[in-house]
């Protein structure tokens, strides 16, 4: 996509987002809210829309990609992301947009439009995280090495063996090594915690590959803030998004989640898609990732008719 502008916009005193507003002047207001938290957005990420016709905001959030200062915890919530959105929208001057965001970006996408509804013009989300309790340890608690042993085991052999029967105190684990230790064991812990999320993104998917994406993002911080927000509970009161859904029963949702997914619970988008009477969803044939072919094509054809 034709970028119209680029740079870094101040947020707060310690904080600095990049951007990228694409597409058409004249298009459609669209925002482009990254996973993670801490993954940062690509150029991989703009196939989903339409140049002509879209208008589309990507940026990084606090701490991730680009932004500065980099990996950064410091006044790094989802309240204060949430407040970002505002900024941004303020600065590109939209009254109204379409959120479109992914795994933890549906998450912030939700929270948002629940804290500011007349903001949002639409939401499409994928990979529904709602940050709940049982979401987070579908995620990372022991049972996954059910489905998913080779990774679950690798990412988990660090762990002191006590610290392993539940998603909190490994995590806690990892968080605190990746935060507070010397250099070099940070960078292995984060490395480690990276390369089990991509190891579960995508359906089928050799270890090569999985490297090769874990080389290919900025892995430490988004090790670093995930690790940092999960410990925190996402700074959400559990279930607060269902709790909260009747806020946004207005907007139109299109709710897309793919069917294997290991690392968000489809049942989670079913919940949303019930709490939600204006929503549609779409349970593809695949696991995570925004780029398999279903799910690609569904979110193509979604944003094809938003015009």
């Amino acid at each position: 996509m034709k970028i119209i502008k680029k740079g870094w916009l101040d947020v707060s005193k310690a904080h600095s987002l990049y951007y990228e507003l694409c597409g058409s002047p004249s298009g459609v207001p669209i925002i482009f809210i990254h996973g993670g938290p801490g993954f940062g957005f690509s150029d991989k990420d703009k196939i989903f829309f339409d140049s002509k016709k879209h208008q589309v905001l990507f940026f990084d959030q606090r701490g991730s990609g680009r932004s500065r200062p980099f990996a950064c915890t410091d006044e790094n919530t989802i309240q204060d992301l949430s407040e970002d959105l505002t900024k941004l929208m303020d600065f590109v001057g939209w009254k109204k947009a379409v959120l479109f965001g992914g795994s933890w970006g549906s998450t912030l996408a939700l929270y948002f439009a629940i804290n500011f509804p007349s903001k949002v013009s639409r939401l499409v989300l994928r990979g529904i995280f709602l940050g709940r309790e049982e979401d987070n340890e579908f995620y990372l608690g022991e049972e996954k090495k059910l489905v998913a042993p080779k990774a679950w085991l690798r990412m988990a052999e660090l762990v002191p063996q006590d610290m392993r029967s539940g998603w909190k105190p490994l995590n806690d684990f990892y968080s605190e090594k990746i935060c507070s230790a010397g250099k070099v064991v940070s960078e292995k812990y984060a490395y480690e915690r990276a390369l089990y999320t991509m190891s579960l993104m995508c359906l089928s998917q050799s270890d090569k590959a999985a490297c090769n994406l874990v080389k290919s993002i900025p892995f430490f911080s988004l090790a670093k803030l995930e690790s940092f927000y999960m410990k925190n509970n996402w700074f959400l009161e559990e279930n607060f998004i269902l709790k909260n859904a009747g806020k946004i029963t207005r907007l139109k949702v299109s709710i897309v989640h793919g069917k294997q997914d290991l690392l968000c619970k489809p049942s989670g988008a079913a919940d949303l898609h019930n709490a939600l009477p204006n929503s549609m969803l779409y349970m593809t044939n695949a696991g995570h990732s925004d780029k398999e072919p279903d799910t690609l094509n569904c979110l193509k054809e979604i944003f094809s008719k938003i015009i």
